[in-house]
């Protein structure tokens, strides 16, 4: 645990069997399950990417080969979102001089707390997804407007000959960042064809989406990778 303190990997790794098992609970907003001190370092390496500080708040539990350890962590992106430490509990389970099995838990403080901060993210990301978004392009057929409505439903227009076409409509939904779209009228796209993009509102107030998963190749961006449409006021 001090090696984990002062983000020392080798010699948290030097405490460990070849096979240690990790979990991470911290559901429903979080988990993660690895085995292997391979596994183990790359995942501590991305913690520590990420700005990982961790800090005990009580002494260990000992129960026979177990350790139970209070602590509390913090990421850069929970600090982003207003949360500055998550608390749980470290049990460790000791065989032959080795950590075995380490299991972290978060405490229902927590889980309530960032179930809150998830939520209200959620929310916010819902109600500015709502409106009319521009896709520029180098050609007129590759211009588009993709408008969202409060209802949950949503439509695709491109220009043809200066005109608006209906292109694609449907019902969509959000999870996190990722909007999935359902057909659900065929004009261009079968019903029931769904889209899966993750979408990023920037600074200046355009919207970044990048295509994750899409059964309508008709409905896809006119180029790879991330896209950029500006909201419109109609």
């Amino acid at each position: 645990m001090n090696a984990l303190q002062d983000g020392d990997i080798d010699s948290m790794l030097e405490t460990v069997s070849d096979d240690i098992a990790l979990v991470v609970s911290g559901d429903p907003i979080f988990h993660n399950e690895l085995t292997g001190k391979n596994a183990m370092r790359e995942y501590l390496e991305n913690n520590a990417a990420s700005g990982f500080k961790l800090e005990l708040t009580a002494d260990p539990i000992i129960n026979d080969n177990q350790l139970i350890y209070p602590n509390r962590f913090a990421i850069n992106d929970f600090t982003a979102i207003g949360v500055d430490w998550v608390t749980g509990q470290d049990e460790l389970t000791i065989e032959n001089g080795k950590i075995t099995r380490d299991v972290w838990t978060i405490d229902d403080v927590s889980r309530t707390k960032l179930t809150e901060v998830f939520a209200n993210l959620q929310r916010q990301f819902e109600a500015n997804l709502i409106g009319t978004w521009h896709l520029d392009g180098e050609t007129e057929s590759e211009q588009a407007n993709f408008r969202y409505h409060p209802d949950g439903t949503y439509e695709l227009v491109r220009y043809i000959v200066g005109a608006e076409t209906m292109w694609d409509k449907g019902v969509y939904s959000c999870e996190g960042n990722l909007v999935t779209l359902t057909t659900t009228e065929a004009y261009y796209c079968k019903v029931d064809d769904k889209g899966v993009y993750e979408m990023q509102f920037l600074e200046d107030g355009s919207m970044q989406i990048s295509l994750v998963d899409e059964l309508c190749w008709k409905r896809k961006p006119p180029v790879d990778g991330p896209v950029t449409l500006k909201r419109i006021v109609e």
